[in-house]
């Protein structure tokens, strides 16, 4: 029995529309997965056929013609109501997810000014839509709900400046959203984008730049570890900086510049009064061979 044979069978009422295989799949969600679309247009016809209705992994007809890239019939799906938009897989994967990662923009708005969607759903790896789409760079995701989103570490790990930018517009985003313990500011001065860094530190009381990640070193700390001199010297204007902070090996931020040899750093950290205060500064050129810096 050919496909034509099949349709047939579904149009005279000989198949039942709800029969599903060994994988939990109905003939809705076989047609979406190979992109038979004359079949979902007579399924869509019949009387009881379930849209939202998912197979042993929990995917629907929706969730799998999207994953699939087959966009006509994703939009024939998207016309009727109750089509499971908000369904995940077992990795909580959405529809939208696979939108946005295989750079399907058109359907990601489709997708996100329905009011039914859940547009900042997490999958496994606790990843939203968003986080993806502004992982990659794509500017475009902004215009989609901006204001509801707040992976700025993502871009900030990968040095998208213009998607920062935008980001931070939004007094909703959240700043100093971490991932592993690791702060937005930390991650784009640990990767070297001092642009980034310095976006974020104009963003004055917004940004807590005296947190720490698992080891303790502070994003000042880490500056001054990849002798990131005009990092070093902005973050030394805030009066609230933490400037003797030390991580769980009890270094300062001195010290290590002191043992590193990093000479224009500790002269620039020694004219701060507040490490003066602090009485730091034998630790340091004790541990320092540098005679320069003695």
């Amino acid at each position: 029995m050919d496909a034509r044979d099949h349709i047939l069978c579904l149009a005279v009422g000989m198949v039942s529309v709800d029969k599903t295989d060994s994988g939990g799949r109905i003939p809705l969600y076989c047609a979406a997965l190979y992109g038979h679309k004359s079949t979902i247009t007579l399924l869509r016809r019949t009387l009881g056929v379930d849209i939202a209705g998912r197979d042993n992994d929990g995917a629907t007809p929706l969730y799998v013609a999207t994953r699939e890239n087959h966009r006509s019939i994703t939009r024939q799906i998207l016309a009727e109501e109750s089509t499971g938009i908000n369904a995940s897989c077992q990795s909580k994967t959405t529809a939208l997810h696979f939108a946005v990662e295989d750079g399907n923009m058109p359907l990601a708005c489709v997708l996100v000014h329905l009011d039914s969607l859940g547009p900042n759903l997490c999958d496994d790896d606790v990843w939203t839509a968003s986080s993806y789409a502004l992982c990659k760079g794509d500017l475009r995701i902004l215009d989609l709900n901006a204001s509801n989103v707040s992976p700025i570490y993502l871009t900030a790990e990968w040095g998208h400046l213009g998607i920062i930018w935008r980001l931070l517009s939004f007094e909703k985003v959240n700043i100093n959203q971490t991932v592993w313990h690791k702060s937005p500011l930390f991650i784009a001065i640990d990767n070297g984008f001092r642009n980034v860094a310095d976006l974020l530190l104009q963003q004055g009381g917004r940004l807590d730049f005296n947190a720490k990640p698992l080891l303790g070193d502070t994003a000042f700390a880490v500056a001054v570890s990849y002798r990131y001199l005009e990092i070093v010297e902005l973050l030394l204007e805030d009066d609230c900086l933490d400037i003797i902070a030390n991580n769980r090996l009890g270094k300062s931020a001195l010290l290590k510049a002191a043992s590193m040899g990093h000479e224009q750093v500790v002269r620039c950290l020694c004219r701060d009064t507040r490490i003066r205060n602090a009485g730091s500064l034998n630790g340091a050129f004790e541990a320092e061979s540098n005679p320069r810096i003695r």
